[in-house]
């Protein structure tokens, strides 16, 4: 249906912060499918997917307005272009937000948890920026539900970006908690249910659990915290089949932070248990620290 479109840009090379946080805030929906007609980004230290994934809507709302005539999704993925580009990651399209045929909703909504669950933005930021926007243009053309071709094209794109990102090993995946709590929730039995799929299909493998946290809490509370975090993921791995001599865990409390805050700050990505999945014991994988994790951030 679209063209993907393979150079590597980002952020914000051509206007400022403050101009696109004005033009998002000032609801001018229209301006801003010409706002990313000029856009331009350029690749910038820790921020590959945000590039991708803003180079990926602002693509799909140029094909949008100019090809299709949509302005409604054009302004969508406009607004997305732009929110990526200022570092502020979109989440996908919820099936809520569209009126989809009957019976599909529940297969959307797996594969959104899918698309969350699965690493990818740091190991293959450009795929998996492509499968996320595919998965939006997918379930704009459910929506429409009257060019099958369309369907099937925005349904591949998204399904092979995603194999392609789930391709990269080690495997990597991340699960976030609620403030103050070790409650896995359904996106993360859903992650350690594919983490378990995966290792056990290979041989010689390794699981890395770290359990991380926020600011808000003392030092101690955050590590005890991180850690009843960490297990409670090492639970459910072993619940569907990961032997246990094979998971190994780390607790980093507040100190390996995906965002820097001040003390005392809560942080919804900071609260979160990392694993990875590597076929060879001897390599080393580290992380905590986005410059070197293959780990996914929603």
């Amino acid at each position: 249906m679209r063209k993907t479109r393979h150079a590597h840009k980002i952020i914000l090379a051509t206007f400022s912060s403050l101009g696109l946080i004005v033009l998002l805030l000032s609801g001018c929906s229209g301006a801003a499918v010409e706002k990313v007609r000029d856009l331009n980004v350029s690749h910038g230290n820790g921020a590959a997917f945000e590039a991708a994934l803003a180079d990926e809507y602002r693509t799909l709302a140029l094909f949008e307005a100019d090809r299709m005539g949509d302005t409604s999704d054009a302004r969508r993925y406009a607004g997305k272009a732009l929110r990526a580009a200022l570092g502020d990651v979109p989440e996908p399209d919820r099936a809520l937000a569209r009126v989809l045929p009957d019976g599909s909703v529940d297969n959307v909504n797996a594969q959104r948890r899918r698309l969350l669950s699965v690493g990818g933005q740091v190991t293959n930021p450009r795929a998996a920026a492509r499968a996320r926007v595919g998965f939006d243009c997918w379930l704009e053309q459910l929506e429409e539900n009257f060019q099958p071709t369309h369907i099937a094209a925005c349904r591949s794109s998204f399904t092979n970006a995603l194999a392609e990102a789930e391709a990269i090993l080690p495997r990597a995946f991340v699960t976030f908690f609620d403030h103050n709590s070790i409650r896995l929730k359904g996106d993360g039995v859903d992650a350690a249910a594919r983490a378990a799929r995966i290792a056990q299909q290979a041989d010689g493998f390794e699981v890395l659990i770290t359990g991380h946290a926020d600011r808000t809490g003392t030092p101690g509370h955050n590590l005890r915290l991180s850690d009843k975090r960490a297990n409670v993921v090492r639970r459910q791995l072993i619940a569907y089949g990961v032997e246990p001599q094979f998971i190994r865990i780390t607790a980093f409390g507040e100190t390996r932070p995906l965002v820097i805050t001040p003390d005392g700050t809560r942080e919804d990505k900071n609260r979160r248990v990392e694993i990875v999945i590597t076929l060879d014991p001897r390599h080393q994988v580290f992380t905590g620290n986005m410059d070197q994790a293959a780990l996914p951030m929603d």
